[in-house]
């Protein structure tokens, strides 16, 4: 589900009944919140989800511009699942 747009759907603290997209679609939009709240503008996060055999493989990154760099910098964890 996290591969999906974020959106603000009321689900965390709230009252509505949300789907488990729903509720990734709501951490992903909190997510780019904060990353738009902490880092310098322009920058973006990402989730890449390749499926496997039993097992899916997660990428997780953050890129960003560093002043002083010529190339955007970048953050990336993965992990199986």
């Amino acid at each position: 589900s996290y591969t999906g747009a974020a959106a603000d759907g009321g689900c965390t603290n709230g009252v509505v009944d949300c789907t488990p997209q729903q509720i990734a679609q709501e951490d992903l939009w909190w997510w780019n919140l904060d990353i738009a709240e902490r880092l310098p503008a322009g920058a973006i996060g990402a989730v890449d989800i390749v499926p496997g055999d039993g097992t899916d493989r997660y990428t997780v990154s953050v890129t960003w511009s560093e002043p002083g760099f010529a190339t955007p910098q970048s953050y990336a964890v993965t992990f199986d699942r």
